[in-house]
């Protein structure tokens, strides 16, 4: 299995003198850690389905951060690829949680908004220097040339904070060169595995880019308006951008099990 260990977890109260078993309080999952198994996240999108390997060792923070984003449900509300130019494609901006506030309304992804920080650049590692800020701050000649020389190729996956996420559709000398850029995941032919090459990218680049967008052409989805309004502002106003459907990770026992039941983290 993919994954250590599961905690069931319920609410109890009593009453009259019974015990009650309430459920879970939210539906979605946090494994405690990782084995050896490469996790594989299976998903549908409009132009067709997308696989994609998470590099959990090399990236853990944001490795945990995307199977919280598939598990809670929050990759499958039909978030837009509402930024695709050359480079790449983001996707993953939503309706706020104050702007659900302001309607009377609770944010059913709350939880997965704060996220569990940010890992440093893979090379950082071999450096001694194991959190962002510490990689950040080293001005190594060494270190800025590892780092520079890592650039990102086509297929990768990397995290913007807490829920955007990012998919290089063809490469470049900047990205993935800074200190806090750790890609945690490439897109691989469905059901399969490869090291890097962009392998299964034809659904990514077919994806619409006829709108632009509010930072790369000043014009078309803009994420702050997304932020406000959600997504009902890409259905009335940019109905041809194409949107992430479903994400799932590719393991039958515990997609029956977030199904059927409620998790929540627990150290062991």
């Amino acid at each position: 299995p993919i994954y250590d260990a599961f905690v069931r977890v319920s609410t109890e109260s009593e009453t009259k003198g019974k015990r009650k078993v309430l459920p879970a309080a939210a539906p979605t999952l946090v494994y405690n850690s990782i084995t050896n198994s490469t996790p594989l996240i299976e998903c549908s999108t409009t132009k067709g389905e997308i696989s994609i390997e998470l590099h959990h060792k090399r990236c853990p923070r944001s490795a945990r951060q995307i199977v919280m984003l598939v598990a809670s449900g929050f990759l499958s509300q039909g978030v837009a690829f509402w930024r695709v130019n050359k480079w790449i494609t983001q996707f993953g901006a939503d309706e706020s949680t104050a702007s659900r506030q302001k309607r009377g309304e609770a944010d059913p992804f709350n939880h997965v908004r704060k996220g569990y920080g940010n890992d440093p650049h893979p090379a950082c590692h071999s450096f001694g220097l194991h959190t962002r800020e510490a990689c950040k701050s080293s001005n190594a000649t060494a270190l800025l040339k590892a780092r520079r020389s890592a650039n990102w190729p086509r297929g990768t996956l990397a995290l913007i904070g807490p829920t955007q996420l990012l998919i290089v559709r063809s490469g470049n000398a900047q990205m993935g060169t800074a200190a806090h850029d750790c890609p945690v995941g490439s897109v691989v032919p469905k059901g399969g595995y490869e090291q890097g090459g962009g392998g299964g990218m034809g659904p990514i680049d077919q994806l619409y880019e006829g709108y632009g967008n509010a930072i790369d052409t000043k014009s078309g989805p803009d994420q702050r308006g997304i932020f406000r309004e959600g997504l009902a502002l890409i259905d009335r106003s940019y109905p041809l951008v194409d949107r992430l459907l479903s994400c799932a990770i590719s393991d039958n026992d515990m997609a029956v099990a977030l199904e059927t039941t409620g998790f929540v983290e627990a150290d062991m």
